[in-house]
């Protein structure tokens, strides 16, 4: 099809009409209005097609707003302060629960001989825990799963540590209090979903994921600081309550390391560029008209990061078990994040990450 100045102009009312019902702003109209330019005239419409697609106005509703052009700047990411030093926090989260009663098992003292009596024919016999000393607890012995002999080796390392005792409590309370409701408690208890999103959010007396995530509330907290931390939020098994913060946002990356990118994004960066020009008075238009550029070269970035990082462990290879070759994956993954930190925010600054298995 020739496309001529008129015929332009009525594939773009066409294209207004059928994807943003009629709410393309003159701005983003001169940007489609222009990508025609350049492309044989088999492409022109694939091409315009391809800039309203990219415009806020297709993603967003009610009216655009425009405010004419953007005026404020954009901080630079390369740009960043002397590096500080590195942590990088791992919440490896077991979604389907934990016997943790044979996890951590009390020895020789009064509360293993609690454990026996309670537990009864699922109680393990010393003989299936791997022994581990400690002072200050009311037992100086304990037993780990026999299954767990690197936990036991990481405590004996002093690289571990145990956190026992924890549960859905907004503060401590007793029987009466609880069956009389003279106490705040947790939201939901006895449910598994209302109880999974308070571990995750550590607020459980309210009911889901609006107080946000603890990991990216930390994350927040470092971001905001007095010492203004580098941070980011990862997280490898999609969109995680645990991971996001009020202004830190989670990354997802897939558990292979796959970052989703622009397809041509040399060819089409410019294009993003061009429709973020205009300010608009419609919130949603604006985040997105702010940021699309942003999250696009950040997975950009990230992919190519992920795909050079050079890991100084070696992984197994050709492992036929499904559920271990995706754990290995996963945390080959971590290590991959982890190795490319200075690459992201400059050398020996803050990650937040997070697994979900």
């Amino acid at each position: 099809m020739n496309i001529t100045q008129t015929s332009a102009t009525q594939v773009l009312d066409d294209l207004d009409l059928l994807l943003t019902g009629g709410r393309m702003t003159n701005a983003a109209r001169d940007v489609a209005r222009a990508s025609l330019a350049g492309w044989d005239e088999e492409q022109k419409v694939k091409a315009a097609q391809e800039a309203v697609i990219l415009a806020p106005e297709f993603h967003t509703l009610g009216s655009p707003m425009p405010e004419g052009p953007r005026t404020d700047q954009t901080e630079s990411d390369a740009e960043s302060a002397e590096p500080r030093s590195y942590k990088a926090l791992i919440n490896l989260y077991l979604n389907g629960g934990a016997d943790t009663f044979n996890l951590l098992v009390p020895l020789d003292c009064k509360l293993h001989d609690e454990y026996m009596a309670v537990r009864g024919q699922a109680a393990l016999l010393n003989s299936e825990l791997l022994e581990i000393q400690t002072t200050g607890q009311a037992c100086n012995k304990f037993g780990i799963h026999h299954k767990l002999p690197a936990i036991q080796q990481l405590y004996r390392d002093g690289q571990a540590a145990f956190v026992s005792n924890v549960g859905s409590l907004v503060e401590p309370l007793n029987r009466n209090e609880y069956d009389n409701g003279l106490k705040p408690v947790c939201a939901g208890l006895f449910s598994h979903s209302d109880q999974t999103e308070a571990a995750q959010t550590l607020k459980c007396q309210i009911r889901g994921s609006a107080p946000k995530g603890v990991g990216g509330r930390m994350a927040d907290a470092l971001s905001s600081g007095t010492q203004q931390f580098r941070t980011a939020s990862y997280s490898l098994s999609g969109r995680q309550t645990w991971a996001q913060g009020v202004d830190i946002n989670q990354i997802s990356v897939a558990r292979s390391g796959e970052v989703p990118t622009l397809q041509n994004y040399t060819g089409r960066r410019q294009l993003l560029e061009d429709l973020s020009h205009t300010a608009y008075g419609n919130v949603y238009c604006e985040e997105y008209a702010k940021n699309l550029g942003k999250w696009v070269d950040s997975n950009q970035l990230l992919s190519e990061q992920l795909q050079t990082a050079n890991l100084s462990t070696t992984w197994p290879e050709n492992v036929q078990d499904w559920n271990r070759r995706q754990t290995l994956l996963s945390f080959q993954t971590v290590a991959k994040l982890i190795a490319s930190r200075q690459a992201q925010s400059g050398a020996g600054l803050l990650l937040c990450g997070v697994a979900w298995l």
